[in-house]
Formats: structure tokens, C-alpha cells, sequence
């Protein structure tokens, strides 16, 4: 739910770079840092390119329309001269409707200076300081985080209005003066015009993603996903250093409002509070799932005591924060980086002794609280009675295994592992994981058990669970829980009173590079061209039938076809590939229902794609018709 950086722009700002991007990157931020005016211009030309190339493409097709009118008003009307005038208007149409969008204003509770006097006084001695622009609004979000956001009223022609969002747990989190550094490290980004540059950055990335949906492979398509396939990640890595180091900027006007050691103090505080929150605050919410079909506490109302727990284990989080690296996939630089730029050490945050929210919220926040619990609880009432009704199922299940070990099969040595781990405690399922290992029910129990088993050590600080992490990494049978081994083992470490800084890089190493395979997994399962190797297998009988019920559900397709590509970057080792072919080609917002249908029917047998066959992707219906068994619906 939260976020552990304070978020400084929005509609999606923080874009993945392609790791084969990572030396520009590199070299970019070293010309950023000499000459920080001069790379904005540099990146706002290198918006300009990709709008300058739309420009020369939509004048050629309005120029080639013209030319043809003109041809037909001097000479006579031919059927032949009307097919490429409407060949032409197509994609003109599909350009212009892609280069005109709406963005949305912000959402959040509007709270006024008269519902909170101290709050708007304390945002105005901030503005002051900094001689930030007005404010048109202030909204406060349940969100762990804080924003700034520049919307503009009349698309390209502006008209700015300036929101701040506030998050309710983030001023519980923080003392008034921490928070006026948050606070002055959002105006900070309004004072160095941050928000108007990630505006125009943002259309120009949403207008090219609109382009590269709509636009078919053939003709103007092909002319505009080649070019997109260069200018895009090009753009995304210059973009991508200018938020980066928008992102100190707004540090040092946090430092000016306040002072260097407050705005360091919100920066770790921050950093620590949010990994509390959205772990321990939240599993112990969830954790009452058996207690009855309803929570026995609220969370945003019992939030106001976690921040003050003196208790917390504050170190250790700091410590892990500090090991997190910079990657790309995050415009916000990693903690210690932003420490520096301030020239301040880490220190471990103390418990909030009296939060901002306390302070400067009518109430303490607390009528604020009841509205998002009630808002909460509206949203999550129904998942939350059928969770808990599939508690009270898995005890009982748990019950009729113990009372039928005799008859045991398949999976059902690991339910009963799993279900008293979960009803019992880790103390009575190690016996279970460690039997799993020793004598599997199937063949994949002996990972998951190992993993299990080292996970219970590692919960209980003993060094035996990082030597079973680093054993598992090892083994590729257990490659689907490296990353999630890498988060405990950093974790384990940075609770230990010496550091182990071997173990520590070691670990980071496997982390980094399971995340940079899990970006390019991610972007893989998005993507298909004529690269892709498919399995020449016939799909699963279940999956057909079900990908056929629902296409049999919509007069507009007429076949549909199933294929199974090897991933590179698995696992999962391959995807599946539904290609449905309709009666004439349209928009894909035109076919989201059917997207959705079919994507839920295959989620049962794994990842899944599904791709609209007509137009400029006849290559992949192709393809598909090659393998065996790939037709599972026809009209």
C-alpha cells in the first residue's frame, strides 16, 4: 500500500529503463550534474524530436489527402482515388484522436482552510520560505506518501493548477517539522518547474504508447513502431536522469525550509516507517482474518499508536533501506545516495512522539481516518468474509487431514504442512517441511519445503536459515524464489549486530539481478514479434474449451487460435498466445471486455497473452496456424 520514497510526480512518472541503457544512464547523470539548465533543454528538445517527427508524418498523410481531392475536383471522381483518400484518412484519424487526451485531475478528500487552520499555516510558512507558486487545492489520500501534482485545465494550452496530496499515514508517521521537509521537497519540484517538464514528459510518452497500441504493423503503423522502437527507450533514459536529479533538487529546497538535518531525518524516517506500514501494520490487520468475518479493529483508526511504538525494531529496516541500490527502474535515487547529496549519515529514526496529524488535522486526523475505514471497508468487506470463511475452511481441512494420514495423495502432505504452519505456528510445521524435503508428496514439495524451512529460521534469527537460502539459490528447481529469498536474507542481515558486508553484497548482487530479470520477463510477456519460438504443442483441453466458451460469447469474433511461446526470461518457461481473429478490425478500448474475458479464462493454466489477429497482425495468425491443435474456435 505505501510507498518507501516520497513520491514527487505523477500519472506514472517513474518509468522502467532498459538495462542496455544503463552506461547512457551513466553518462547522462555525470552531464546533468555539470550543467543541470542545459540538460533540461536537452530533454525538452528530445520531446520536441518525437512530436517534430508526428508533425512531418501527419502533414505527408494530410498532404497526400489534399493532393488527391484536389485531383478528383480537377479531373472526375474515380473509386480508385476515394479508396486511398479513405486509406489515407484512417491513420490521420488514428494520429490526431492519439495526439488529443485528457489527463485527470488528482483524487484525494478536499480539506479547506477553514475545516484546518494549522495545516494551510503550516503549508504557507513552507510556501513562503521557498517562494513556491499558490496552491489550488489540498487533498488528503490514504496513501503512505506525498505528491505535487501540475494539472492542466486546457491540455496543451496549460492553465495549471497546483494540487498537493498528502497522505493520512504519512502524517501519522511524522513530527511537524519532518513534515514541513516533506512538504518543502514537493514545492521544491513547483519552484524548479518540475511539474509543468513531467506534464509535457508524460504526454509525449502516453501519446507515443497510444500510437504503438492503435496503429496496426503495415504502412504508417510500421514507419511509427520503427520509429518508436528507437526513440522510446532513448527518451525514456534521458527523462529518466531529469526526474533523478529533480528528485536532489527538491531535497535541497526540503533542506532550505527546514534545515539539512530535519530534511535528512524525514528522508530516513520516511524510508523505515513506510516498510513498517505497509508490512507489520498491514499483515497484522490481515492477520485477524480468522477472528470473525468483520475486523476487530480498523486500520486507519488504530494507525495513530503504530508510529509511536517504542518497541520497533527501527535499525534493522534503516539498514536494509541504506543496502537497497539505485536501479532503473525508479526515478527516486536509493536512500544513501540522497543522505549524501544532503551531506548527512543515516541515523535510525525515533518513535513519532507527537504526529502531524495530531497537530495539524482537526481531531488528530481521526474524523479523516473513520471516512477512509469506511471507504476501506465498503471495498474489502466482501473478500474479507470469504477469506474468512476459507480460514475456518482450511482449519477444518486441516482437522479431516489429521484424522486420514492413511490415505494421504499428491498434494496433500504439503496442505497439511502449509495449513499448521498457518493455524499452529512455524514451530510445529518445521518438523512437517523438513519430512516434505526428506519424503515428497510431489516433486515440486521439495523447494517449496526448503524454502519454507529456511524462512522459519530466518524468522527466528538463526544463521542455519541463510545457509539454507544460499544452498536453494543454487538449485534451479528453486529459481521462483530467489527474489523473494534475497528480501528475507537482507533482511536477516541487517537485523544482525555485526555486519556480515560479504554476505550482504552477495546477496544484493542476487537481488539486482532478479529484478533486472524480472523487468525484462515483464517486458517480455507484453511484447510478441516474429522473433518468438512457440511450442508446436496442442494446447490443454480445459484451456481450449474455456477460451472457446467465451469467444462463442461474442458475435464479432470468428476464430480464435491458441499457441504456447518458450519465454526467455522464465520462469514460467513459456506463455500462453491467444490470437482471435474478428470481423473487421477495430480499437482495442473497443474490445477490453473481451481482453479481460478471455485473459480470466486462461489464467487458470498460466501467464497469458491476447492479441487481436486482423490487420497488421496476420503474421501471428500464421504463425499460430502452424502449430498443432491451434484452432480452438470457429464460427
Amino acid at each position: 500500500m505505501a510507498s518507501i520514497v516520497v513520491a514527487s510526480q505523477p500519472w506514472g512518472w517513474s518509468h522502467r529503463v532498459e538495462s542496455r541503457f544503463a552506461p547512457l544512464v551513466a553518462r547522462l547523470e555525470a552531464r546533468a550534474e555539470a550543467d543541470a539548465a542545459g540538460y533540461r533543454r536537452r530533454v525538452l528538445a528530445a520531446a520536441l524530436l518525437g512530436y517534430a517527427f508526428l508533425a512531418v508524418i501527419l502533414a505527408l498523410l494530410l498532404g497526400g489527402i489534399a493532393l488527391l481531392v484536389g485531383q478528383m475536383v480537377v479531373t472526375k471522381v474515380s473509386g480508385g482515388a476515394v479508396r486511398l483518400v479513405l486509406l489515407l484518412s484512417i491513420p490521420t484519424w488514428l494520429l490526431l484522436r492519439s495526439l488529443w487526451f485528457r489527463l485527470e485531475p488528482p483524487q484525494g478528500l478536499p480539506i479547506t482552510a477553514a475545516e484546518a487552520p494549522a495545516l494551510f499555516e503550516a503549508i504557507e510558512a513552507v510556501r513562503s520560505a521557498c517562494a513556491g507558486p499558490p496552491l489550488y487545492q489540498v487533498l488528503i489520500t490514504a496513501d503512505f506518501n506525498a505528491a505535487i501534482v501540475q494539472h492542466p485545465r486546457f491540455g496543451l494550452f496549460g492553465g495549471y493548477r497546483n494540487y498537493l496530496l498528502v497522505g493520512l499515514p504519512l502524517m501519522q508517521a511524522l513530527e511537524v517539522a519532518a513534515f514541513s521537509a516533506v512538504v518543502g521537497h514537493e514545492f521544491g519540484h513547483l519552484v524548479n518547474s518540475d511539474g509543468k517538464i513531467g506534464s509535457f514528459v508524460y504526454r509525449v510518452r502516453a501519446t507515443w504508447a497510444r500510437l504503438s497500441e492503435r496503429l496496426g504493423d503495415g504502412g504508417t503503423g510500421a514507419v511509427l513502431r520503427r520509429f518508436f522502437a528507437w526513440y522510446g527507450p532513448w527518451f525514456n533514459a534521458y527523462s529518466f536522469v531529469l526526474a533523478r536529479q529533480a528528485e536532489y533538487a527538491a531535497d535541497r529546497v526540503a533542506a532550505q525550509v527546514t534545515s539539512a538535518d530535519v530534511a535528512a531525518q524525514a528522508l530516513t524516517t520516511v524510508a523505515v516507517e513506510a516498510q513498517r506500514y505497509d508490512s507489520q501494520h498491514w499483515d497484522a490487520v490481515f492477520a485477524q482474518i480468522g477472528a470473525g468475518p468483520q475486523p476487530p479493529a480498523m486500520p486507519f483508526a488504530s494507525a495513530r499508536g503504530f508510529f509511536a511504538d517504542t518497541g520497533a525494531d527501527r535499525r534493522a529496516l534503516l539498514r536494509l533501506a541504506l543496502a537497497q541500490a539505485t536501479g532503473l527502474d525508479d526515478t527516486h535515487p536509493a536512500l544513501a545516495q540522497r543522505l549524501a547529496s544532503l551531506g548527512h549519515s543515516a541515523a535510525p529514526p525515533p518513535p513519532c512522539r507527537q504526529a502531524a496529524a495530531d497537530v495539524l488535522l482537526p481531531d488528530g486526523g481521526a474524523g479523516i481516518a473513520a471516512d477512509f475505514d469506511l471507504q476501506w471497508w465498503a471495498n474489502i468487506a466482501d473478500a474479507w468474509a470469504a477469506d474468512h470463511a476459507a480460514h475456518q475452511a482450511s482449519a477444518a481441512r486441516l482437522a479431516v487431514l489429521e484424522e486420514s494420514k492413511a490415505d494421504w495423495r499428491g498434494q496433500d502432505k504439503w496442505d497439511h504442512a502449509w495449513l499448521t504452519e498457518r493455524h499452529r505456528g512455524g514451530a510445529a510445521a518445521e518438523p512437517l517441511y523438513q519430512a516434505l524435503i526428506e519424503s515428497p508428496g510431489e516433486p515440486d514439495d521439495v523447494p517449496a519445503a526448503r524454502f519454507a524451512l529456511a524462512r522459519l529460521q530466518l524468522a527466528e534469527g538463526r544463521r542455519e536459515g541463510l545457509d539454507a537460502m544460499e544452498a536453494l539459490v543454487a538449485d534451479d528447481a528453486a529459481a521462483s524464489f530467489v527474489a523473494e529469498a534475497a528480501r528475507l536474507a537482507l533482511l536477516s542481515l541487517a537485523s544482525q549486530p555485526t555486519e556480515d558486508a560479504a554476505a550482504t553484497a552477495r546477496w544484493r548482487a542476487r537481488s539486482a539481478a532478479e529484478a533486472a530479470r524480472s523487468a525484462a520477463l515483464d517486458a517480455e510477456l507484453v511484447r510478441l514479434d516474429h522473433r518468438a519460438e512457440f511450442i508446436d504443442e496442442p494446447p490443454p483441453l480445459a484451456l481450449a474449451e474455456a477460451v472457446a466458451t467465451v469467444a462463442a460469447g461474442d458475435k464479432r469474433v470468428k476464430r480464435v487460435r491458441i499457441g504456447r511461446r518458450r519465454l526467455v526470461n522464465g520462469p514460467p518457461g513459456e506463455q500462453i498466445v491467444i490470437g482471435f481473429q474478428t470481423r473487421w478490425h477495430f480499437l482495442e478500448q473497443d474490445y477490453a471486455a473481451l481482453l479481460d474475458d478471455l485473459l480470466a479464462a486462461a489464467a487458470p493454466h498460466g501467464q497469458a497473452l491476447a492479441i487481436q489477429t486482423n490487420g497488421g497482425r496476420r503474421w501471428l495468425r500464421r504463425r499460430l496456424a502452424k502449430l498443432a491443435g491451434n484452432l480452438v474456435y470457429r464460427r
